[in-house]
């Protein structure tokens, strides 16, 4: 009981509760949201406590979505309700707090800082199992109808990703018994060894492993032997330069990119609203996706990603600016406001072309007067905020 007690202190709660409102996510089957979290919980604790202590407490079937994945496939997730988030947020916590300082080097999937506290005794009171136990088998809701989950933990859950690490903990500890350099992230794992001979050796041996000891299914499209240059892990991929081994983005993270960059920048709806607007959808996407790959060489993909982006973006404007009337007056202001001694000439065939926008931005006098730098510059004269200045990192 005494660890039920810990899970359930007010201090666990409440940063549990926290934790939950925090990472916000869609209501469940009972349609209760993260906003009115504090109103339920101060309306039903007592009862929820209660029912836990005296091992009554049933959680609601979690709300089936499904969302794409790169190779066209559905994933499944499961999306408990507000309140049972809050419950597995809290045991979750607990359960980092015991088991994650014993976990291997070697996993790194779902874990807070290795400077955790130390390892504390096994969890064995019956309560919290009990708890467990229910998460587990709280079935899933889908199409109106209720179904038991009998395998897994739903993917969506705060419990899930630490459930997972302590039963994968095992295959840690067996690889490193068998002195295998490996890495792993959740369920995603990568074994280096010398030989193709030995990967097989080693893939068929660990494969019957899995399914002897943790009763776990090999996917046999993700599971294959290949040469370091071939190898993909976390949506990285591996090559070897003078210094050694490293990582770069795959192709198709890359592609990936343009087509939400697209999305983001398709004209009719780009032209249609503020740039600030298009710009911060832009700095969400572009932000987001380097520093997850900045530890990869990409320093020519961000070149070329530049030049078409700084083109897309100079597109946009000139849809914007419309009539041939508006293009000359805003390029001769920008010509003027920037000393770039542009022929008024020249400004003037750009602006009555007939050729279309994107002929036109390529040209000389478009690609010079509307660059992030120009333009920065521009704002600053007139006072007004530099659009622009969030993107410079990339177009400039």
């Amino acid at each position: 009981m005494e660890f039920m007690e810990k899970i359930l202190s007010r201090e666990n709660m409440l940063s549990a509760l926290k934790a939950v409102k925090r990472n916000k996510g869609a209501a469940g089957i009972d349609k209760v949201t993260v906003d009115e979290l504090d109103e339920y919980f101060i309306r039903k604790w007592t009862e929820i406590k209660t029912t836990i202590l005296e091992k009554k407490y049933k959680p609601q079937p979690v709300r089936r979505v499904y969302i794409p994945k790169s190779n066209g496939k559905m994933r499944p997730l499961g999306i408990p309700t507000v309140a049972d988030r809050v419950i597995q947020q809290a045991v979750a916590q607990e359960f980092v707090r015991i088991f994650d300082t014993s976990f291997s080097n070697y996993s790194h999937g779902f874990r807070p800082q290795r400077s955790c506290h130390t390892a504390m005794e096994q969890v064995n009171d019956a309560t919290t199992l009990h708890l467990v136990r229910g998460f587990l088998k709280a079935g899933v809701m889908e199409n109106g109808v209720i179904c038991q989950n009998d395998d897994g933990v739903p993917q969506g859950g705060p419990l899930s990703p630490i459930l997972s690490n302590i039963y994968l903990d095992k295959l840690d500890k067996e690889l490193e018994s068998r002195g295998l350099r490996f890495v792993r992230y959740a369920d995603d794992v990568n074994i280096f060894v010398k030989s193709e001979m030995a990967a097989d050796r080693v893939m068929k041996s660990v494969t019957s492993w899995l399914e002897r000891k943790l009763f776990l299914k090999v996917s046999a499209t993700k599971t294959k032997v290949v040469r370091p240059m071939k190898s993909e892990f976390l949506g990285f991929g591996f090559w070897k330069g003078k210094k050694g081994w490293k990582c770069k983005p795959l192709n198709d993270r890359k592609k990936r990119l343009y087509k939400k960059c697209k999305e983001i920048l398709a004209r009719k709806r780009a032209a249609a609203r503020p740039l600030s607007v298009t710009f911060n959808k832009l700095n969400q996407v572009i932000r987001g996706w380097i520093n997850y790959y900045r530890i990869g060489s990409m320093k020519g993909f961000l070149d070329e990603f530049g030049q078409w982006l700084r083109h897309k973006v100079r597109v946009i404007i000139i849809k914007q600016w419309k009539r041939p009337k508006t293009v000359y007056r805003n390029l001769m202001k920008l010509n003027r406001i920037c000393k770039c001694n542009m022929s008024d000439e020249d400004i003037f065939k750009v602006a009555n072309s007939r050729l279309g926008l994107f002929r036109r931005c390529s040209m000389n006098v478009v690609n010079y007067l509307i660059s992030p730098k120009l333009l920065e510059k521009a704002n600053k004269k007139e006072g007004r905020p530099a659009l622009v200045n969030p993107l410079n990192y990339y177009l400039s």
